[in-house]
């Protein structure tokens, strides 16, 4: 009997467990679906609405958190829509453009934190980060240097702003500097916030600025190396040392930022050892998707 009881008792757990995640999950879609409006949140906030949109900032932010790794589309409208809302119950306030904007392109909904941070932008008209933001999302992510220059130019326009901004708006045009503008913006962000994740997210991004620059320089010297040798690159380590033509000899190979090692893969191409593991993993995957979508023709074939 003790047995049946104890057997009872751990289904009735883990029954238990399943139950809650089913009704975690379906919460969740559920509140995908309903967003508050931000015009019906002013008129029940009854002149509280400062107050109103504190809460539900704080709501906003224990939602992200809870849900860091979630890159479906809903999730970042949902947390979009949020924030509007709170935007529109207290305008002027800076946090939840600052942080907001941060936020949603954590998770990779690109398109509403650039619209967020116009929003920003359009609520503080003395604020020089909203346009520069806006302007980096468009040259980082949208692909667009004309319209990333624009904004910068109204960005460097602005009070207060850093004497670089104006600077960064031709480089964009003229395609050059692009890296080293891009990281500087990084760091910047990194100097702004103290959210750990975000501070996490803003890390990786410039360490793998950092290794895209050293990984283009060694890449350099392994293409002079093979003119100069006829033979390709096999090892990093053969870059040292190396007597090239019109380049001057490395004293050492310079650590690998991301944290893995530099090597040479199948191509000749120098780079870290975690972004060949990520590219193998992509290949693993799309090799995967294409077996799944020939399959039924192949089926049929063989049937044939």
């Amino acid at each position: 009997m003790a047995a049946v009881g104890l057997g009872g008792a751990i289904c009735a757990h883990l029954s238990h467990r399943a139950v809650d995640a089913a009704r975690e999950r379906s919460t969740l879609e559920t509140g995908y679906r309903f967003v508050p409006s931000p015009e019906a949140m002013k008129v029940a906030s009854m002149g509280f609405e400062q107050q109103v949109g504190d809460l539900l900032w704080i709501r906003t932010v224990l939602a992200f958190g809870t849900n860091l790794d979630d890159r479906r589309p809903e999730w970042g409208e949902f947390l979009f829509r949020n924030l509007v809302a709170v935007t529109a119950l207290d305008p002027t306030w800076r946090t939840p453009y600052f942080y907001g904007g941060s936020l949603l392109r954590a998770i990779g909904a690109v398109d509403q934190s650039t619209e967020l941070f116009k929003m920003g932008a359009e609520a503080l008209p003395d604020d020089y980060y909203f346009p520069f933001s806006v302007g980096m999302n468009y040259f980082m992510h949208h692909g667009d240097p004309l319209e990333s220059a624009r904004w910068l130019k109204i960005a460097a326009s602005r009070p207060g702003a850093p004497d670089w901004y104006a600077k960064a708006a031709h480089a964009v045009v003229v395609n050059k500097g692009e890296r080293e503008m891009a990281r500087r913006y990084l760091v910047e962000e990194l100097e702004r916030t103290e959210d750990a994740d975000l501070r996490a997210d803003l890390e990786r991004r410039i360490q793998r600025l950092d290794h895209d620059e050293l990984a283009e320089r060694l890449n350099h010297y392994a293409r002079a190396f093979e003119r100069e040798y006829g033979e390709p690159l096999r090892a990093v380590e053969q870059l040292v040392g190396a007597e090239l033509s019109q380049l001057a000899p490395l004293a050492g190979i310079p650590p690998e930022p991301l944290g893995g090692q530099w090597v040479v893969d199948y191509d000749g191409e120098v780079l870290s050892s975690l972004v060949l593991a990520e590219r193998v993993e992509e290949d693993r995957r799309l090799e995967r998707r294409t077996v799944r979508y020939l399959r039924p023709a192949l089926r049929e074939g063989g049937g044939g």
